[in-house]
């Protein structure tokens, strides 16, 4: 069955020919601000409502901000790996054995003359310590700290939450558990943002200090230690949680702000807005007709809306009629 459909304006009715399977047929294609809705026939299936455009919009809305904060959180948590496994937090080139030293969280490493890269690690005080073997003091690497130690185990917590926030994401794939998933999220990655802020300072007041800001080769070898390039990312880890952290909250304002303003009926913005659905009766084969159900709320200061009491009138004086059956 074919529908023909033509703009027309609010005071105008379009009376288009249709060809059904077995005959013809008349639609009368109404568009203008009817007050009284013309019942769907029982057999009539069942079309989008309104209300379901209105969540459909609200759905692609809060997806818009969501996305952002789920794709930033994933750069984040990346980013702040890429910088616990790396050795560079703090960097120091020895002139006078000619080798760069890099000193990380539980990792150092260093470049031989030769060119060989040797790195050693601990996870336990008892592995290196530099005041009590003299194994890690003829190594010439720089020793471990137990508050090294201690911002690690803080940051992979961070990242633990981290991890919490990204599955509560999908999560909230499904329709019932989005506002919780929203709400975990923004906790989630408000506490790792914080503990990732919270260790870096640390980190960076630590790095200041004499005791851990200098290198000691030898009575007259004494060089300064630089920030590497690790120290770095994780900065950059902290600004992508920050920004994840932002569009998260604005998901949920602007998600919690859309729901109240269409699921309150005296909203203006609701009441203007613009809403057009047809339905169709009579489709099945023994049907006798079809007629097309529209509804035009007219936008906020057009000429239909100052003049609505007035189409009123000339609606119902000019509406369309059922049509009878066609002859068999």
């Amino acid at each position: 069955m074919l529908l023909t459909s033509v703009e027309v304006s609010e005071h105008e009715s379009v009376l288009s020919l249709i060809k059904p399977n077995d005959g013809l047929g008349l639609c009368i294609l109404e568009h203008c601000s009817s007050i009284h809705p013309i019942e769907p026939h029982k057999n009539a299936p069942s079309q989008p409502t309104s209300q379901n455009y209105i969540s459909a919009m609200a759905l692609d809305f809060q997806c818009s901000f969501q996305v952002p904060a789920f794709v930033t959180a994933i750069i984040a948590w990346l980013l702040s790996f890429a910088a616990l496994l790396t050795p560079a937090w703090q960097v120091v080139y020895a002139r006078e054995l000619q080798q760069w030293i890099q000193s990380g969280l539980w990792m150092n490493c260093q470049t031989r003359p030769s060119g060989m890269y040797t790195c050693t690690y601990t996870f336990d005080e008892s592995d290196f310590n530099f005041y009590t073997s003299a194994e890690i003091v003829n190594w010439r690497t720089p020793p471990f700290y137990a508050w090294q130690r201690r911002l690690l185990i803080v940051y992979l917590i961070g990242q633990f939450i981290a991890f919490i926030s990204i599955v509560s994401f999908c999560c909230g794939l499904q329709p019932a558990g989005r506002r919780i998933s929203a709400v975990v999220f923004i906790a989630a990655i408000s506490i790792a943002l914080c503990l990732h802020a919270g260790c870096t300072v640390v980190f960076t007041f630590f790095s200041q200090l004499v005791e851990y800001r200098f290198y000691h080769v030898s009575v007259s070898g004494i060089y300064e230690k630089h920030r590497g390039y690790s120290y770095y990312i994780e900065i950059f880890a902290v600004v992508f949680y920050f920004i994840s952290l932002l569009f998260a909250i604005v998901h949920l304002i602007t998600s919690k702000r859309l729901e109240n303003r269409f699921s309150n009926p005296a909203s203006s913005t609701a009441s203007n807005a613009f809403k057009f659905s047809d339905r169709f009766v009579g489709t099945d084969p023994s049907g006798d007709y079809r007629q097309v159900e529209s509804y035009y709320y007219p936008r906020p200061g057009s000429s239909a809306s100052a003049n609505l009491s007035a189409m009123d009138a000339y609606e119902a004086r000019y509406a369309s009629r059922a049509l009878p059956p066609l002859p068999k």
